[in-house]
């Protein structure tokens, strides 16, 4: 067993105080704490950050760019549709529509809000043959559709390469090119002809709500020109009962900053 003994005589030394030098260290520890962070704050929020242009950024420049799509659907399905059938008789029913899958054009403009965020608006025009079948019968033909999305897109990197997300709404147009109605005439006075006419026959077409997603890559060639690569789907507000068919997409872009 041992034994703490104080020896008589002996006055225990009254604890240290710390005096100016020893509040540094806690106050240098403090400021760095302070300092981290401040820039982890300030790189948390810097891609909602708004900087004047500069050479080497997107910044704060317009683009106007051109695009070359890769289309692909399976079947998409049109409601109430009518057609006369082979006897001349009118008949209204649904028809399903196998599209092939084909190559869309288009151009966009864009504004690039700092160097992660930017808004930008496409349109784009393509067609695509079809089989349908429609009561009981099969149906051959081109369907001619265009679209128009505004979207958001953020590139993860402040730099001249990144990759990019984006999502977008708008709408999509189709000409199925099935005939709706009985053919009709429409005339103008030609000043060296007089009197022109011209029959036509309405056909089956929609108009529908939209929504796209997709993911790529960006790359900033100069000050002047960059490339975009991406991925990507459309999912479009059919009528009737068809749902939300998705159509699959490939998307090059070369663009100038403006």
């Amino acid at each position: 067993m041992h034994e703490f003994m104080i020896k008589q005589g002996f006055t225990p030394a009254a604890p240290a105080r710390c005096g100016s030098r020893g509040r540094w260290p806690g106050l240098a520890f403090a400021l760095l704490l302070t300092a981290i962070a401040t820039s982890t704050s300030q790189a948390q929020y810097e891609p909602f950050s708004l900087l004047p242009p500069e050479p080497g950024h997107r910044r704060q420049l317009w683009e106007f760019y051109g695009l070359g799509r890769y289309w692909s659907a399976d079947e998409v399905s049109f409601g109430r549709i009518t057609v006369p059938d082979p006897d001349g008789n009118w008949i209204t029913a649904d028809a399903v529509l196998d599209l092939d899958d084909t190559g869309m054009g288009g151009f966009g403009l864009g504004f690039n809000i700092n160097d992660h965020w930017s808004l930008n608006g496409e349109f784009m025009f393509g067609s695509s043959d079809y089989r349908a079948k429609w009561a009981g019968y099969e149906l051959r033909g081109e369907m001619f559709m265009s679209s128009g999305m505004v979207n958001v897109e953020y590139n993860v990197l402040a730099g001249s390469f990144t990759p990019f997300v984006k999502g977008g709404l708008g709408y999509y147009y189709f000409d199925t090119g099935i005939p709706s109605g009985p053919p009709g005439w429409y005339c103008w006075w030609d000043y060296w002809w007089g009197y022109v006419c011209e029959g036509y026959v309405p056909t089956h077409t929609e108009t529908n709500f939209a929504l796209n997603a997709g993911a790529g890559f960006r790359w900033d060639i100069n000050d002047r020109f960059f490339l975009k690569a991406m991925a990507g789907a459309t999912w479009v507000d059919m009528s009737g009962d068809a749902g939300w068919p998705a159509f699959l997409e490939g998307t090059f872009i070369l663009g100038l900053k403006l």
